[in-house]
C-alpha cells in the first residue's frame, strides 16, 4: 500500500473509531439523528449472512468456471491467463446450468450442490501451491467486498421478517419481484403482476435472479439482502480478481509494471464507472459488468489477428451483454465488431466475409428483438439530450448550481472520448463514441454505455504495454469530473459514494500495487500487512455495530417505510392460498407510487395477481387497457363484478382478495387471516348475486 497514503489513514481511521463508540456508549449525540431510526442489533446478522452468501456466490462462480476450462485446457489450447481470466464468464453459465438443475427438486438440488462443491475443492487443491498473492491482501479485500455489502444493506434496509424497512432505491422491488415470479414457475415467465402477462424479455438482465434461486434454500435467505449484501460483495470480489488475472497477462506479455499515475488512473476510472454508486443495489446486474467487459476485452487482444478467435470474442460481446446490461452490446460490440471487422477486410477472404454477414445478422436480430421488447417501455420516459439539459431545463439559471454536476459527468464523457482519441485506437474509439451517442440521444435507456466504457477503458490501461502522457491525463481529468455527480446524485445521499471509494477504490488500488516478482518466488505482495486488515476490520466492526444500533444512521431523510404488517400479510397469504390462486388488492393503482401501480412488493406472495404491479409491462404504456383493468379490480373487491365475470388467461383454483383491514367488504368474501392492518379473504364467486 502506498507509504503515503497508510500513514493518513491509520489516523483517520482510529478517529473514526472513537467517534462512533463516543456514540454507541451515548456520551455523544446520535450521527443524522435527523434520519429515520430503523436500526435493530439483530439486523445485522442476516445482513452479514448474505455478504457472505456473496463470497460464496464468487468462489462457485470462479471455481466452477476455471474447473472446466482447465480440463478443457488441453483440447482447446488454453494456457494459464485464458483460464483465468475466462474462468468468470464460464463460471457464470456454469452455476446458471446449475441453478436450473437445481430446480427440479431434491435430487436436482443435491446435484447442484455436488457438483459446485467438487469444483470448489478442486480449484482448491490446484491453485493451493501456487497463489501467487498474500493471505493478508486476500483478507483486506474480503473485509472490504463485505464491508460495501453490508453497510449497502443498511443504506438501504428492506422489510424482512421482525425489521422494518423502507422500500429501497429505485428497482429494487423489480427485481425482488421478478425472483418471486421466476420461483412460481420458470416457464412460461407469467409476470405476477398483471394477470395475462408473459414476460419474456424478462430473462434478460437476471442472472442473478438465477443464482438466488439456486441458494434460496440456504438458511435465512431473503431476496432483497442477496441483492444488496450479496451481489455487493460478489461485485467487488470479482472486479479485484479480473484486475489481478489481467495484471498477471499484462507480466506475461513482458509489459513493464504500471506506472503510479496509471495505477491512480485505473482506480478512479473503477470510481467513476457507474450511473451512482447505489446503482449496485437497484440495479443488481451491473454486478456482471466488469468480469464481461474484461473478458470480452482480453479476448479481442489474445485474437490478435486470429478471426475466428474475434468472432469468438463478438459472440462472448453478445452473451455477455444478456446476461449483464443488455444496452452494453453497444460498447462491447462496437469494440468487438470493428476489429473483426479490420482482420476480415486485410485478409480479404471470402468466408470470413460470409462469417461477418452472418454474425451481423444474428445481431441485428438480437438488436430487433430487444427494441421490440423494450423500446414501448422506455420511450415513454425518453428525455433525447445530454442528461445535464433536462435538468438545467428544470432548474434554470437562478439553480444552475445544481446543474454543475450533470455537466461535469457529461462533458467528462466527452474528455474520456479525447482521451480515447489519443490511444490511437481505432475500434476502442468506436466504442467511445458509440457511448456518447447513445447516452446522449437517451440517457435514460443508455444510462450503462459510459460506464461499459470506463471499464472497458480502465482493462485497456493495465493490459497493454503503455499509453502516451496525453491520453493519461485526458482519461483522468474525464473520469475525476465524473465523480461530484456520483456525490450529489446518489439517491442514498452522498453516503454511497463515500462507502463506493473506501470498498471499491482501495480494493482495486491495492490490487494495482502488487509487486512483480520472479515466478517460484514467495507470495506476492501489495505492500499489505496484518496491522492493514485489522484496521479495516476494526472499521466495519464499529461501523456496523453503530449503524445496528442507531448511533449511526446513514441513507434519505424520506423513505417509503414498509411496516411489518405489510411482509406478514403477503407471506402469510403465500402459506394460506393454492398455488394457482388469483389475488385481487386495493394495494394498486393509476400512479407510480410504489404501494400503488407500482408495487412489486406483493409479489412476495408468490401468487398471480390480477393488478397489483403494471411497471414493466404493456400496461405501463397502454392507458385505456391499464384503467380498464383497475377498473375490473375494483369492481370485484366492491362485490359490483365476479372474478368468473372477467375475460382471464386461465382457469384459477381459487380467487382471494388482500385488502386493508378496515375496507368494508362483500358478503361472499371469507375471512382467512387477519392482522393489524390487513386481512385476505377468500372469494366465493358462486354466492355473487
Amino acid at each position: 500500500m502506498n507509504k503515503l497514503i497508510v500513514p493518513l489513514l491509520f489516523p483517520c481511521a482510529i478517529v473514526y473509531c472513537v467517534y462512533l463508540l463516543l456514540s454507541i456508549v451515548g456520551i455523544t449525540t446520535t450521527l443524522n439523528a435527523d434520519l429515520p431510526d430503523l436500526w435493530t442489533p439483530g439486523y445485522v446478522w442476516p445482513v452479514l449472512i448474505h455478504s457472505f452468501y456473496g463470497l460464496l456466490l464468487f468462489a462457485s462462480i470462479l471455481a466452477s468456471g476455471t474447473t472446466v476450462l482447465h480440463l478443457s485446457s488441453r483440447r482447446f489450447k488454453l494456457d494459464d491467463n485464458d483460464v483465468r481470466i475466462l474462468g468468470i464468464p464460464a463460471g457464470l453459465l456454469v452455476c446458471l446450468g446449475a441453478s436450473l438443475i437445481a430446480q427440479l427438486g431434491m435430487v436436482g438440488q443435491l446435484l447442484a450442490v455436488l457438483a459446485i462443491t467438487g469444483a470448489i475443492i478442486y480449484y482448491g487443491l490446484r491453485t493451493h501451491a501456487t497463489r501467487r498473492v498474500s493471505n493478508q491482501y486476500i483478507a483486506l479485500v474480503i473485509i472490504l467486498a463485505i464491508a460495501m455489502g453490508a453497510v449497502f444493506a443498511f443504506i438501504w434496509k428492506p422489510t424482512i421478517e421482525s425489521h422494518t424497512g423502507s422500500m429501497g432505491a429505485a428497482d429494487t422491488t423489480i427485481f425482488s419481484g421478478w425472483y418471486y415470479s421466476l420461483k412460481a414457475g420458470i416457464y412460461p415467465f407469467y409476470t405476477l403482476g398483471s394477470e395475462g402477462e408473459v414476460n419474456g424479455y424478462g430473462y434478460f438482465n437476471n442472472l442473478h435472479t438465477f443464482f438466488a434461486l439456486g441458494m434460496d434454500f440456504l438458511p435465512h435467505f431473503n431476496i432483497y439482502l442477496f441483492n444488496m449484501a450479496g451481489i455487493s460483495t460478489f461485485f467487488v470480489l470479482s472486479t479485484v480478481y479480473m484486475l489481478r488475472a489481467l495484471s498477471l497477462y499484462r507480466n506475461s506479455i513482458g509489459c513493464e509494471p504500471l506506472a503510479p499515475i496509471s495505477k491512480v488512473l485505473v482506480t478512479v476510472l473503477f470510481i467513476a464507472a457507474s450511473r451512482h454508486p447505489s446503482w449496485i443495489v437497484e440495479s443488481p446486474p451491473v454486478a456482471f459488468m466488469t468480469p464481461i467487459t474484461l473478458a470480452v476485452l482480453y479476448s479481442v487482444l489474445r485474437a490478435g489477428n486470429n478471426v475466428v478467435r474475434l468472432g469468438l470474442a463478438l459472440a462472448l460481446a453478445v452473451v455477455g451483454s444478456a446476461l449483464s446490461k443488455v444496452v452494453t452490446l453497444s460498447i462491447l460490440g462496437a469494440y468487438t465488431g470493428v476489429k473483426l471487422l479490420q482482420q476480415i477486410l486485410r485478409s480479404a477472404n471470402l468466408f470470413y466475409l460470409i462469417l461477418l454477414g452472418v454474425l451481423s445478422c444474428l445481431i441485428a436480430g438480437y438488436i430487433l428483438y430487444m427494441l421490440q421488447s423494450f423500446a414501448p417501455q422506455f420511450a415513454t420516459d425518453w428525455e433525447p439530450g445530454p442528461a445535464f439539459w433536462s435538468k438545467f431545463q428544470d432548474k434554470g439559471w437562478g439553480q444552475f448550481h445544481k446543474v454543475v454536476p450533470k455537466l461535469f459527468k457529461d462533458l467528462g464523457l466527452v474528455v474520456i472520448v479525447g482521451g480515447v482519441f489519443a490511444l490511437k485506437d481505432i475500434a476502442l474509439l468506436a466504442a467511445a463514441v458509440l457511448a456518447v451517442i447513445t447516452n446522449f440521444i437517451f440517457p435514460f435507456l443508455f444510462t450503462a454505455t459510459p460506464a461499459s466504457l470506463l471499464i472497458l477503458v480502465a482493462g485497456y490501461i493495465v493490459a497493454v504495454d503503455s499509453i502516451p502522457k496525453r491520453a493519461r491525463w485526458l482519461l483522468l481529468v474525464g473520469a475525476t469530473l465524473f465523480l461530484p455527480h456520483h456525490w450529489r446524485h446518489d439517491t442514498g445521499s452522498w453516503y454511497p459514494f463515500i462507502l463506493w471509494v473506501f470498498t471499491l477504490g482501495i480494493a482495486v488500488y491495492t490490487t494495482l500495487a502488487i509487486e512483480s516478482r520472479q515466478a517460484g518466488a514467495r507470495p506476492e505482495s501489495s505492500g499489505t500487512r496484518w496491522i492493514h486488515v485489522l484496521c479495516a476490520l476494526m472499521v466495519l466492526c464499529v461501523t456496523l455495530t453503530a449503524l445496528a444500533t442507531g448511533s449511526l444512521r446513514v441513507g434519505q431523510k424520506k423513505l417509503e417505510l414498509i411496516p411489518l404488517s405489510l411482509h406478514d400479510i403477503w407471506t402469510s397469504t403465500r402459506e394460506n392460498s393454492p398455488g394457482n390462486a388469483l389475488i385481487f388488492t386495493d394495494q394498486t393503482g393509476d400512479n407510480r407510487g410504489r404501494l400503488s401501480g407500482w408495487n412489486d412488493y406483493s409479489l412476495m406472495a408468490q401468487r398471480q395477481f390480477y393488478i397489483s404491479t403494471w411497471s414493466n409491462g404493456p400496461l405501463r404504456y397502454e392507458e385505456a387497457a391499464r384503467k380498464e383493468r383497475l377498473s375490473n379490480n375494483e369492481a370485484i373487491l366492491s362485490g359490483a363484478k365476479a372474478p368468473t365475470d372477467l375475460a382471464l388467461s386461465k382457469r384459477y383454483s381459487g380467487y382471494f382478495a388482500v385488502v386493508a383491514k378496515a375496507r368494508p367488504v362483500p358478503a361472499n368474501f371469507s375471512r382467512i387471516y387477519a392482522n393489524s392492518d390487513y386481512a385476505l379473504y377468500r372469494i366465493q364467486p358462486d354466492q355473487h348475486p
